[in-house]
This record gives C-alpha cells, structure tokens and sequence, in this order.
C-alpha cells in the first residue's frame, strides 16, 4: 500500500512540475513575434533612463495597475497608479519627464504583456557595467 502512494505521489508532483513551465515553442514564438516591439521598448527605456533613472511595473492581469519607482539622488520613490487615474501624469509632470514618451513605452509594455523594466548594475573584473532587464 505505501508503494501505491508513494508512485501515486511521485506521479502527481511529477505532473505539477511539468504543468508549471512554458514550453520552449510558447517562449520562441512570444520572442519571434514580439521582437521589434521589444527592442524598440528596451531602446526608448534606455534613452528615457539616461535622463532620468526609473523603473516600471505592470502589476495586475489586466495591466492597468502601474508601479513606478523614481531615482533621485538620495532616494528611490516608489509609486502605485492606475492608467485611468490623472495621478501618474502629475507625477510624471513633477519629475519632469517626457509624458508622452513614457505613456507610449507604457502603451507599449502594455501591448507585449513586458510586466517590469529597469536597469541593473553589477560588477565584472572590479568594473561597474549596466544591464536592463525586463521581463515579458
């Protein structure tokens, strides 16, 4: 009886395993038909971050809920906006940054389901290098 569950088991978590993953066929062709869209937002990220640094977040399964983090010389500000809400423009306003620019980069992450960009720094033989992640 103890050999049935444990086969039992085993078959189960074996099948959860394979149940969490996306198949390498979904990744490719996510890339393939994304692709222009997804260099032309890691490039306008990049321009835009040169400015001024920030990362962005789409938080919900609807990608409506945006999640912004503001660099400025001491501190990181981190703020939560909803597209339909004024408040992001505001703020966008009085951080001086390029509403319109950051509006179609988020229109875009939108349209490619990209849910967070931001830049990473990281060292490699004693040198700083930079790194933007995203994450489709």
């Amino acid at each position: 009886m103890k050999q049935v569950i444990y086969h039992i088991t085993a078959f189960l978590f074996l099948c959860l395993g394979f149940s969490c993953s996306y198949s390498k066929k979904f990744t490719q062709n996510y890339y393939r038909e994304n692709e222009t869209t997804l260099q032309s937002i890691r490039q306008r990220f990049e321009q835009l971050y040169d400015k001024k640094p920030f990362s962005l977040e789409l938080k919900d399964r609807k990608l409506s809920r945006i999640g912004m983090e503001i660099h400025t010389d001491s501190i990181k500000y981190i703020y939560s906006f909803r597209t339909d809400e004024p408040f992001l423009l505001d703020t966008l306003h009085k951080y001086q940054f390029d509403v319109k620019a950051i509006s179609d980069l988020i229109n875009d992450m939108q349209k490619a389901h990209c849910t967070w960009i931001t830049n990473l720094d990281y060292y490699e033989k004693k040198q700083k290098k930079f790194l933007i992640h995203f994450s489709p």
